[in-house]
């Protein structure tokens, strides 16, 4: 099931990105693969942890594309530091990986002289539109564990319950 899920989630973000009159359409299905879990809860937390994070990091660089308007080189020295920086704090949380890879990004642009305001909005909306592909699957085609949600939980407060009363 995860694997069709994936499948047909990812080609859909591609099909997407693709139609939207957008530049830069491989956001929508990127982002559907790198938040896409087994389950809803882990894809619906990377999802609002990859948004998030995005809006925060392009909120961060552009506040200092456009305070410090920096060169070409100094561009490539931060760009280089987010990227040191998503390696560095990688596994203690994607949220802030997602600020250093969406920081990276847009001092990258900055390096090639494309204008961040050319591709920041357009990866923010195709960023969020790929995780929210990636949580609509599991409303058309749910986890094989959802099903059996309620019943697992009311076992595992019964036996907490039994394990309350015999501390």
């Amino acid at each position: 099931r995860h694997a069709v899920r994936s499948s047909v989630v990812v080609a859909a973000g591609y099909l997407l990105g693709t139609a939207l009159p957008l530049g830069h359409g491989y956001w929508a299905p990127l982002t559907a693969g790198m938040v896409k879990r087994p389950d809803f809860s882990q894809t619906y937390g990377r999802s609002v942890a990859r948004f998030c994070g995005t809006l925060v990091g392009v909120g961060v660089a552009t506040a200092v594309v456009q305070t410090a308007r920096p060169g070409t080189y100094v561009s490539a020295c931060i760009a280089v530091l987010c990227a040191f920086g998503m390696y560095l704090v990688m596994r203690t949380g994607y949220a802030v990986a997602s600020v250093f890879i969406s920081a990276y990004v847009v001092f990258l642009l900055g390096t090639g002289g494309e204008d961040w305001a050319q591709t920041v909005p357009q990866r923010v909306l195709l960023t969020f539109l790929g995780g929210l592909l990636a949580m609509l699957a599991y409303a058309l085609y749910p986890a094989w564990e959802t099903p059996r949600l309620h019943h697992r939980l009311a076992d595992w407060l019964l036996a907490n319950g039994r394990y309350a009363a015999a501390v």
